[in-house]
């Protein structure tokens, strides 16, 4: 499913709204306007729900966290509480469990695991990332071209998804792909998960540029379809600005995975004498 999660910054439990069933309104005729607006409802109603402590830390967490990936910088304040693996380049995964059982009448949430809860229940950083690691069983990678998705979204035709794997068949020549889950919810923390950097590369057989689309999933561009590494960062800081939720956002810098180290770096930090100067390619999202 695909589930949008709406917070006013600072919460730890945040409502889910699955969209699917809104989506087949649209395409039976009803407005967007009316759909927004319902949707607008649902959040205020569940919003401000109370969730007792005492019932979060009662939550099963097996088969429910998943990681989040952020800006370091941008979440200073929110880290100091929360339980987090730095993975480099200012970045860290932060951790969410489904909390959908103690929700009020029934609804959908999320809550983000805070250092005190991961004491309580005797859990280390490296056993809840292996958790989130396991949630590939259910929500499996996605890596597709920008064009053949947006095909999709227009057309309202879902396409059926090839196994993601260094074997996997893809156009050279396209400009843009996409790296999420196949729900597309927090599907940009996928990129630090165990092989996943490598096998990208291996598919396209180069470096490549990653440009933080949002923190459902990232954009990924070929080195040798590039553009300068400030035109790059400018294109990610507009989009923020134009299009992207503030709460969405994980930093406003485009990032060079360099297979020769196998490392990702923010691009400021690289050769820029290695980067083609191409026309420069259409970001949408």
């Amino acid at each position: 499913k695909t589930g949008l999660i709406l917070t006013a910054g600072k919460e730890n439990v945040a409502p889910v709204i699955y969209l699917e069933d809104f989506y087949a309104e649209l395409q039976h005729g009803r407005s967007f306007a009316d759909v927004l607006t319902e949707i607008r409802d649902i959040y205020k109603e569940h919003a401000h729900m109370p969730v007792a402590a005492e019932d979060i830390l009662n939550v099963d967490v097996k088969d429910k966290v998943f990681a989040v990936l952020v800006d370091k910088v941008r979440n200073t304040e929110n880290l100091e509480n929360l339980v987090y693996k730095d993975v480099g380049s200012g970045l860290a995964l932060t951790y969410r469990v489904q909390v959908t059982e103690v929700m009020p009448d029934g609804g959908q949430g999320t809550v983000g695991i805070s250092k005190g809860m991961a004491m309580t229940r005797d859990l280390d950083v490296d056993t809840i990332h292996e958790m989130a690691i396991d949630s590939l069983r259910r929500d499996p990678i996605e890596f597709r071209p920008m064009e053949e998705i947006m095909n999709e979204f227009l057309q309202g035709v879902s396409v059926n998804n090839v196994e993601f794997n260094e074997n996997m068949e893809v156009n050279k020549d396209e400009v843009m792909f996409v790296l999420s889950n196949q729900s597309r919810f927090y599907g940009a923390s996928l990129f630090f998960y165990p092989g996943v950097k490598e096998t990208i590369e291996n598919i396209l057989g180069e470096g490549y540029f990653v440009l933080p689309s949002s923190k459902h999933e990232l954009i990924i561009i070929p080195e040798s379809r590039g553009v300068s590494p400030e035109e790059l960062s400018n294109m990610v800081k507009e989009v923020n600005e134009s299009q992207v939720d503030s709460v969405d956002q994980i930093s406003d810098t485009a990032y060079f995975y360099d297979p020769k180290i196998k490392e990702l770096m923010p691009v400021a930090e690289m050769d820029v004498q290695k980067v083609p100067e191409i026309d420069s390619p259409q970001m949408t999202m």
